[in-house]
């Protein structure tokens, strides 16, 4: 249980350079011309890009940090955004936007594995902004793709270096574009009421959604085949929007990669919500009444105060503020909403898994070495494991989760890394992604799904943990195509597979 302790490296930012490109040509020049192809007009103002150069001949056009909600500052924190006001003049796209307050993980010190997903740029609570790659020159009705990073509902950022999508989009000729959303309490709070309802978090996701509805066509993209893929607690976000009436008429296709909304962990219950905000409110000195007076209190408070007293689970893929049932974007449980006949034959999903969805989380859970496999994991290590496969349901029937995995505790380390990976990841990914398919299947939506069994070649983290959770972001992002890194050939060949996959299903479904 480790991960309690990000709090300890909070302000800590990491940066990084890329070199996919040979070239970055910032606009130069009177801004709003109607011959400057890197000056666009939305429905806010106009905003300035980068021109990104590539050996191949092939170019892009960036847009960093287009705000579309208000800051959430103040009396906005924990709400729901409020959408952007216009802008007079040019807004200048071109520096990476803040990302969200959140915490970092610093458990494993500089290790490559896990500070590749901490946040990059500064953080702030001003970071509502949306980031869109384009093919240059100016693309006609192309189809997009908007990515809904994970993280756990904790932490993530859109500027990560793994997400750049400028490569995809040159390859493929498709729009790519992602969005900031708040994350951990500062986005995910609910007190279970009126007062803070919340899913600020998803809201800020649905209303980049519309922004990117109603402003795509000005770059080129074709609203009406618009596709939301996301990985994990992303795929979570994609999943509800997918259900949800609000949400579900701002996209055409979606592609959900390990994660499902019936997973166990990325839904939360009133009850289990409310002890949450009662846990944190008491932790920073504010009233526990969870009503206007903690709501005051909690606005203002540093938003560092708020996230390092947030007070995590035991269980070993336990995160405390995840999203709820809210009465409008989410009105009923995932069940209820995917019932037969909400969907048809022109709904088209592609889901699935990795390999070894579990490995990544006993590393954590267990606080096993990241560079070296584990020497001795006890059979009282795996029964722990086991005890806290889902806190909130209790201690599951032990003898009844062995049947399924061999009947007995194995004799071996290496033996009872595997079966509790197996346990962890099947509970926790790969049946509910199942149990999804299944539903949106019986709803007459069009569903595929996929198995992802590839380890990356640059994977640092130990061999045990095989084809590990994330693994295949860097393929579908083309970082094995970054000559700077070597990759082997093999995940070159694989990486342009999976982006030309991704961006037919795009296309066409």
């Amino acid at each position: 249980m480790l991960w309690r302790k990000w709090h300890l490296c909070y302000w800590i930012v990491v940066a990084k350079l890329t070199s996919n490109v040979i070239l970055l040509t910032p606009l130069i020049g009177a801004g709003g011309q109607d011959n400057d192809p890197l000056v666009v007009t939305t429905t806010n103002g106009s905003v300035r890009g980068l021109l990104i150069n590539h050996t191949s001949g092939n170019s892009v056009r960036v847009f960093y940090g287009i705000p579309y909600a208000e800051p959430p500052l103040g009396v906005l924190r924990f709400r729901r955004p409020v959408p952007k006001m216009s802008w007079s003049g040019t807004l200048d796209a071109t520096i990476k936007p803040n990302s969200c307050v959140q915490a970092l993980d610093c458990i494993y010190g500089n290790f490559s594995g896990s500070i590749m997903w901490n946040a990059n740029t500064n953080m702030s609570e001003d970071c509502l902004k949306l980031n869109i790659w384009t093919p240059h020159p100016n693309p006609q009705n192309v189809s997009v793709l908007v990515w809904i990073y994970g993280g756990g509902f904790y932490s993530g950022t859109s500027t990560l270096d793994v997400y750049d999508a400028t490569t995809l989009v040159r390859r493929e000729n498709v729009i790519v574009a992602s969005m900031n959303y708040r994350v951990a309490s500062l986005g995910f709070l609910s007190f279970g009421n009126d007062v803070v309802p919340g899913n600020a978090g998803l809201y800020d996701q649905h209303i980049a959604l519309r922004w990117i509805k109603e402003n795509i066509c000005a770059f080129g993209g074709d609203e009406n085949r618009i596709t939301l893929f996301g990985e994990s607690a992303g795929a979570v976000s994609v999943g509800f929007h997918l259900l949800s009436p609000l949400s579900r008429p701002l996209f055409t296709r979606a592609i959900l990669q390990s994660g499902s909304v019936t997973a166990p962990w990325g839904f939360q219950n009133n009850a289990t919500a409310r002890k949450s905000a009662t846990a944190l409110a008491a932790a920073v000195n504010c009233s526990t009444s969870l009503g206007n007076e903690t709501l005051k209190c909690l606005q203002e408070k540093e938003a560092k105060a708020i996230i390092e007293n947030e007070v995590w689970g035991k269980g070993v893929v336990d995160f405390p503020f995840v999203p709820v049932q809210d009465g409008v974007l989410i009105p009923d449980s995932a069940q209820n909403m995917s019932v037969v006949g909400a969907f048809n034959n022109t709904t088209t999903v592609l889901l699935g898994s990795n390999a070894n969805e579990g490995s990544y989380f006993l590393e954590y859970f267990l606080g096993l070495p990241p560079d070296a496999d584990p020497e001795n994991v006890t059979e009282e290590n795996f029964t722990a494991v086991l005890k806290a496969l889902n806190p909130v349901m209790g201690e599951p029937p032990m003898n009844k989760v062995l049947e399924m995995y061999g009947g007995v505790i194995p004799n071996t380390t290496d033996g009872r890394l595997s079966v509790l990976d197996a346990i962890v990841g099947d509970y926790h990914f790969t049946c509910p992604v199942v149990q999804l398919a299944d539903l949106l299947s019986q709803a007459k939506a069009r569903v595929y799904q996929y198995l992802f069994g590839r380890r990356s070649s640059k994977n640092p983290w130990p061999k045990w943990m095989g084809v590990i959770h994330g693994e295949e972001i860097s393929f579908e992002f083309a970082e094995p195509l970054n000559t700077s890194l070597e990759y082997d050939e093999v995940d070159k060949n694989l990486s342009g597979i999976i982006m030309q996959y991704w961006s037919n299903f795009s296309k066409t479904g």
